[in-house]
């Protein structure tokens, strides 16, 4: 399950590149979305899900784009996730990992990676083939202590987010067996 979300975009009905049209007959409309409901200060908020770019689907993150899905995060630090809906029954580490998990993850499934960030820095990310894994670094943390706060998985592998280490370059970590 998470190989698939990481090399083809693919989590449940979710899919990169899928037009929102198709989305809705496939999941329904998002039970929730960005920018619902409005604040304190009186602002509306977006009341409908077609006027905001991110629709929520058991915890997952749908960014919208040109009418389509260009993104698809799966947070794992404070947004509820719905781990016991059938997308995660099979879901292949914990719900909680720390970036030693994934990295064993990653290795099992013979998913090429490379880590940018630094000790005591900002974070440490794992960057794959069009996706991401986000992790926070405590101060002077080591790697295998390092809690992991979401996977995104992008359309395109130059829009991997946060940024990225120069000296990684990405079109050399596709998966075994990929075309792409």
């Amino acid at each position: 399950m998470l190989a698939k979300f990481i090399i083809d975009g693919v989590i449940g009905p979710l899919r990169i590149g899928l037009p929102t049209s198709e989305l809705l007959v496939l999941a329904g409309p998002p039970p929730t979305w960005k920018g619902k409901p409005g604040t304190i200060f009186g602002h509306r908020g977006i009341i409908n899900y077609d006027n905001s770019s991110t629709w929520i689907y058991n915890g997952v993150h749908v960014d919208i784009k040109g009418g389509e899905i260009e993104r698809l995060f799966v947070w794992m630090d404070y947004h509820l996730m719905n781990w016991d809906h059938e997308w995660f029954r099979k879901w292949p580490i914990s719900t909680q990992p720390r970036l030693s998990e994934v990295r064993d993850y990653l290795d099992s499934q013979q998913i090429s990676y490379a880590i940018s960030g630094t000790r005591g820095g900002l974070g440490f990310d794992i960057i794959m083939y069009k996706a991401c894994v986000l992790g926070v670094a405590k101060r002077n943390a080591e790697l295998s202590e390092v809690e992991v706060h979401g996977i995104v998985r992008v359309k395109d592998c130059n829009d991997v987010p946060l940024g990225l280490d120069a000296s990684i370059n990405i079109n050399e970590l596709r998966p075994r067996g990929s075309k792409a």
